[in-house]
């Protein structure tokens, strides 16, 4: 990529690092660089494709869902294409839970920068129910996550909430004209 005379081929959207966030794809900020025609089909994301991260955050990751838009990925990030009743959201699940508990971190290379390289990712052993059970887990898991960002939500707009009311608290008691300030002797009943 760096070699402008190897870099040849025609010019193709790809995706980096920065753009896997936790199961979301960021696709703001496209780049484009050269693919040789030999290189389209192993850099080419199809529908269901889960991107990983090799370094950054290693193993942070999301799935291609996208049938229309032509795509392709840099080798800084892994591409996973489960087959044999593996489905990528439970694939994601299990990444995104063994990153989080440290489990993934046995697989990492790398003193202070981490990275996960192909050859330790096909190392990764995670566990692996019956297709109905990975459908029954990812629904659970999507009802829960639904359920945090509604209680996060509900969390943001309380403290908005006491917020604006310390702050109403605090204009009244420094407003000394206002006759229903705290601060202002109340007139004696005659």
């Amino acid at each position: 990529m760096l070699d402008k005379a190897k870099n040849t081929g025609s010019l193709k959207k790809y995706l980096r690092n920065t753009n896997v966030q936790w199961q979301r794809l960021d696709l703001d900020d496209l780049k484009e660089m050269k693919f040789e025609e030999n290189e389209l089909e192993e850099f080419s994301l199809k529908f269901g494709d889960l991107l990983i991260c090799e370094g950054g955050e290693p193993g942070r990751c999301a799935i291609w869902q996208s049938h229309e838009k032509e795509i392709y990925f840099q080798k800084a990030l892994h591409r996973a294409r489960p087959w044999a009743g593996i489905l990528p959201k439970y694939l994601e699940i299990s990444l995104m839970v063994d990153t989080r508990n440290n489990r993934l971190a046995a697989l990492f290379t790398g003193a202070t920068i981490k990275h996960l390289p192909g050859d330790k990712l096909a190392k990764y052993l995670f566990s692996l129910p019956p297709v109905a059970e990975q459908h029954r887990i990812v629904t659970k898991v999507d009802q829960l996550m639904t359920l945090c960002d509604q209680i996060k939500t509900h969390l943001q707009h309380q403290q908005q909430t006491r917020l604006h009311l310390a702050d109403a608290i605090v204009a009244q008691a420094l407003n000394p004209t206002n006759p229903n300030s705290p601060t202002q002797p109340k007139a004696a009943n005659p």
